[in-house]
């Protein structure tokens, strides 16, 4: 992976090289803590609102609390008041009793002139003897019939509470408690409502820093920070905040769009005692106007990251453009060397490295052309030895045996031995011939497979021949490789050395095997033996002479000669591989390039 990455690394230019170091290592991480840092002020500044709404919604619960206790206290002593349940329960005759003990009974008065907080005091009975006054009041069916008077009479004495309209004073809309009175033991009844000054509410809630309402738990808006507000619905504010299963002090915090903006919303339930409804205590708090310094903030930051960003990225682009017009100059030249312009001479100023690695390359031009005169000298005088040897070897070869008397001499035996039907004879006797034959004719020039394979399998009959039923081989071929051109005498030394280590010091039959297959674009030629094999120090060392140059070391000379041979025509990744375990055997294996018309 690694390599890989070293790999695309120094593919890339320096040009791109510097701006990708530039973004990854500056950049990027700087933009990343911006983010970072921004969201951060972000969420510290909402956390914040939101702690400082959930305590002002808090001490709202509180003060509501304080408001509500006087009207809960005043129905809980009507509630036990024998003086008025006298009053409900009398049966009158005339008008004159009623208003005497209208008159006689001042406790609604009272209760209106200690407390500043109530607005008023009605009391709904089914008396038709009694008067209504602002005080007391028929229930008729029109009454009777409304939505808050049925919810009191079903919640059996507990307290609801409402937005209604005061009778009292014109009609007025205000936070009411409404109540069932029961007197024990009596068939009548009364509906008791005690209405709350809107002031009261009003002045608490407008010292709030955000948008704050107290709402009923029949949706209706009793008291505002905004006046216009008091008296709409949630419906009509879009405003989801009567989710079910808030008691007691529960709180929740939830986003909402509201007014078409983005807002936080905290929802307090608060549930009085002795109450069958309560009221939601709802602060809202508009996002854009908490976060608006830290967005400024972070915009001013962003702007100075922007500007530090494009400053560098323009001494970057200026600094790599003179580096990469330096680099282009040095390259044109190394260009001209590399086409075999030995006169080329680079002209860079500058005391950085660019300029001194073009003076380095000044110096090693010159020196490279002082190498090749002396090269060109020697390689004269050695192409002169060489001519004086290859005249000395044929010279030898000429004064050693005349190759025609040899074939004449091995055709006359080869005749005489068939005449005398010795045909075995004859037969290993014209192998041999051929063979010798093949071996003076072969050049440089490569030949098909199926000619080097004929001169093996007549060397290996040679030795079957001789050997008798110690020696068995068997030639395994691709068909398609037949055609395939290799270096002459390359698989014969392979075959010499297998018949030679395989039938050493082993008395059993040894078999030779020859695969030829193709596999991923190689020919693979195989040479296989069941002989004695190597013990893994000596596979090593023969491993080791196959590279070594042949005036180093005496031995293995055919292996070494037919590897180095191939990984001079082929490359380094082809050649021979030898495999070897003691008692078992050795296997030869010749990897040999394919391509072009070779790949048939």
């Amino acid at each position: 992976m690694f390599k890989a990455l070293a790999r695309f690394v120094n593919s890339i230019t320096i040009y791109n090289k510097l701006l990708l170091s530039y973004f990854v290592v500056v950049a990027i991480p700087v933009l990343l803590v911006g983010v970072m840092l921004t969201q951060s002020l972000r969420e510290m500044a909402l956390d914040n609102a939101i702690r400082r709404s959930m305590e002002s919604v808090e001490k709202i619960r509180n003060r509501t609390n304080e408001i509500i206790r006087t009207p809960i206290n005043i129905s809980n002593e009507i509630l036990l008041d024998k003086k008025l349940r006298r009053i409900v329960n009398t049966e009158y005759e005339f008008t004159y009793e009623v208003v005497k003990a209208y008159s006689e009974y001042t406790d609604f008065k009272d209760y209106l002139r200690l407390n500043k907080v109530i607005s008023g005091i009605q009391f709904y009975t089914k008396n038709a003897t009694m008067l209504n006054n602002w005080e007391f009041f028929y229930e008729d069916d029109q009454i009777s019939s409304k939505a808050w008077f049925q919810d009191a009479m079903n919640a059996k004495g507990r307290i609801e509470w409402r937005y209604l309209s005061n009778e009292t004073i014109g009609g007025g809309f205000m936070i009411s408690l409404i109540r069932k009175i029961a007197f024990y033991g009596d068939s009548n009844y009364g509906m008791l409502v005690i209405g709350i000054d809107p002031a009261v509410f009003q002045t608490m809630l407008s010292e709030e820093p955000f948008e704050t309402m107290l709402i009923t738990d029949d949706g209706f808006v009793a008291a505002a920070k905004k006046m216009d507000l008091v008296g709409k619905t949630v419906d009509e504010l879009n405003l989801n905040v009567m989710e079910e299963g808030l008691q007691g002090q529960s709180v929740i915090e939830n986003e909402i769009v509201y007014n078409g903006k983005p807002s936080k919303v905290i929802v307090n339930h608060y549930l009085p005692d002795a109450s069958q409804s309560g009221f939601k205590i709802v602060s809202i708090i508009p996002v854009q106007s908490i976060v608006h310094e830290a967005n400024r903030i972070s915009i001013f930051s962003f702007t100075i990251i922007s500007i530090s960003i494009l400053i560098a990225v323009i001494l970057i682009l200026v600094f790599s453009n003179t580096l990469g017009r330096r680099l282009k100059k040095l390259s044109k030249e190394i260009k001209k060397v590399a086409l075999g312009n030995l006169s080329a001479f680079s002209e860079m100023e500058g005391k950085d490295e660019i300029g001194q690695l073009s003076r380095q390359f000044n110096s090693m031009v010159s020196s490279i052309r002082d190498l090749m005169e002396e090269v060109s000298t020697a390689n004269l005088q050695m192409n002169q030895l060489i001519d004086k040897q290859k005249e000395i070897k044929l010279k030898m070869l000429a004064s050693q045996i005349n190759p025609h008397f040899l074939f004449n001499t091995l055709e006359t035996i080869r005749m005489k031995a068939h005449i005398r039907k010795e045909l075995e004879i004859a037969h290993v006797v014209m192998l041999l011939g051929k063979l010798i034959r093949k071996n003076l004719e072969f050049g440089n020039d490569k030949i098909p497979l199926a000619e080097e394979l004929e001169n093996v399998q007549g060397y290996l009959s040679i030795q079957k021949f001789r050997y008798g039923d110690r020696l068995n081989f068997h030639v395994d071929v691709q068909k398609r490789a037949m055609s395939f051109k290799i270096f002459p005498l390359i698989l014969q030394p392979l075959v010499e050395n297998a018949v030679i280590h395989g039938l050493e010091c082993k008395e059993d039959p040894c078999t030779i095997r020859i695969h030829v297959h193709f596999v991923d674009r190689r020919l693979q030629i195989s040479v296989i033996d069941d002989g004695n094999g190597m013990e893994s120090e000596q596979l090593e060392r023969v491993v080791h002479t196959l590279n070594e140059p042949d005036e180093e070391t005496q031995t293995h000379i055919g292996l070494r000669n037919v590897h180095q041979r191939i990984r001079l025509s082929d490359g380094e990744e082809y050649g021979l591989w030898i495999e070897s375990v003691s008692g078992k055997g050795t296997r030869v294996t010749l990897h040999l390039k394919v391509e072009g018309e070779g790949y048939v």
